[in-house]
């Protein structure tokens, strides 16, 4: 998603059926020789294409006005969204299927052990407006009062933000994580590690250094393999509670691409969850000072402690 070009809203006009489209996609159902493509290449001219990408940049946007308070108030309170699709036929663009998918991560410390456990579930919320793309991206497109997760979905009486409620309560391949309090607390997370002794603000500077270095260099490296639409989740380390040294540390992604069956326009997600190691020797102020120091060079690609390796250098052997 970060390297699609953002274009206008113009030409909506333009991606209204003409009589002989109609006509044309009737013949097509006739035969049974209907086929559905993925609703951005159903677009047939760059701007036509530049509004949808508009369109999905627009609803992850009222995503992330409302999900601090809503959705993301549960265990994953760090649900990112990884893209708004359609399955639609070829001819008319008549919708048979859509999906919003979502990636997120909850984690822990064992605190006997240092080991780090996680969970990085994904969400497939479908949804089956009726109509066509072009009434669907109108719709979502249109300005007004409603955020357009809040309007009602051409055919049904349920909009996005209603489908979500629901679906979230679905994650698919979560991990259980079972915490444990024993009377001694040897290891603990980074962030509950700085909130202790002062270094919060720090701690987070250094977790927003990585993610925005990750997604300057995202586009033209790990996000153009299979999974383009890969987010970086959370940067998660162990750290000795007595010393505060670092015992082990993961980079969290998640990311997913999307299918249509040519035969029914049904959308297929396959997301994956990546945990990537960065192996880093120093203590938890020492990270996190490198991090966000001031430098020429990006947060990602800066040696870490205790070696010459850079988180971009970890993602390597991961992404």
């Amino acid at each position: 998603m970060r390297s699609l070009l953002a274009v206008g809203f113009l030409g909506l006009a333009a991606c209204a059926l003409t009589p002989a489209e109609t006509d044309d996609a009737a013949a097509e159902e006739a035969l049974g020789a209907t086929t559905y493509v993925d609703i951005l290449d159903f677009w047939k001219t760059p701007v036509a294409q530049g509004q949808w990408l508009d369109v999905r940049r627009k609803i992850d946007a009222d995503f992330g006005s409302v999900c601090g308070d809503t959705f993301c108030g549960g265990d994953y309170s760090n649900l990112t969204s990884l893209g708004f699709t359609c399955g639609v036929s070829s001819k008319a663009g008549s919708i048979r299927d859509c999906v919003w998918t979502f990636t997120g991560s909850a984690e822990l410390v064992d605190p006997t052990t240092s080991a780090l456990v996680t969970s990085v579930p994904s969400w497939q919320c479908h949804v089956k407006p009726t109509g066509t793309a072009a009434k669907l991206s109108a719709l979502l497109a249109a300005d007004g009062p409603d955020p357009a997760i809040r309007r009602v979905l051409p055919g049904t009486t349920t909009s996005l933000y209603d489908v979500l409620g629901d679906c979230f309560q679905h994650p698919i391949d979560a991990s259980p994580l079972a915490p444990q309090y024993p009377p001694k607390v040897t290891y603990v997370e980074a962030l509950d590690y700085a909130s202790d002794t002062g270094g919060q603000g720090t701690w987070l500077d250094a977790r927003d250094a990585l993610a925005h270095g990750f997604d300057d260099v995202c586009g033209d490296t790990f996000c153009e393999g299979d999974y383009s639409n890969l987010q970086a989740l959370r940067f998660v380390c162990s750290i000795t509670h007595s010393t505060g040294n670092v015992k082990r540390c993961e980079w969290l992604f998640g990311g997913s691409y999307t299918t249509v069956s040519v035969k029914t326009g049904a959308v297929a997600v396959d997301a994956k969850a990546f945990r990537c190691q960065v192996p880093v020797k120093g203590t938890e102020k020492q990270l996190a000072s490198v991090l966000t120091t001031s430098s020429s060079t990006p947060a990602i690609k800066r040696a870490l402690p205790g070696g010459t390796a850079s988180a971009y250098d970890a993602l390597l052997g991961c992404l």
